[in-house]
């Protein structure tokens, strides 16, 4: 059985969808004890992308999970960070 997801986007990359939220109750409900989302990191100044969240997102996204983090701590870990490409 996975125990731990390292690898969960938010709709903000444009390839996932539903709330953050939703994402943390399914996890729950799947007996997940980590769930790290990791959304494409948004470039400062580059084009406008069909999949990674734009550089304005990101203080969303990131207050985001952590309101999240901190509403379930006592049902699941919770981690935010960034899928990072090396171009």
């Amino acid at each position: 059985m996975l125990k731990n997801n390292y690898h969960t986007h938010t709709s903000r990359c444009h390839h996932a969808v539903d709330k953050d939220e939703a994402y943390v109750l399914e996890a729950i409900r799947a007996g997940i004890e980590t769930l790290g989302f990791s959304d494409h990191i948004p470039f400062l100044n580059g084009p406008e992308s069909r999949i990674r969240m734009d550089i304005s997102e990101m203080d969303s996204y990131l207050e985001s999970i952590r309101y999240l983090r901190d509403k379930y701590a006592d049902q699941i870990r919770i981690l935010v960070g960034f899928e990072a490409e090396y171009i």
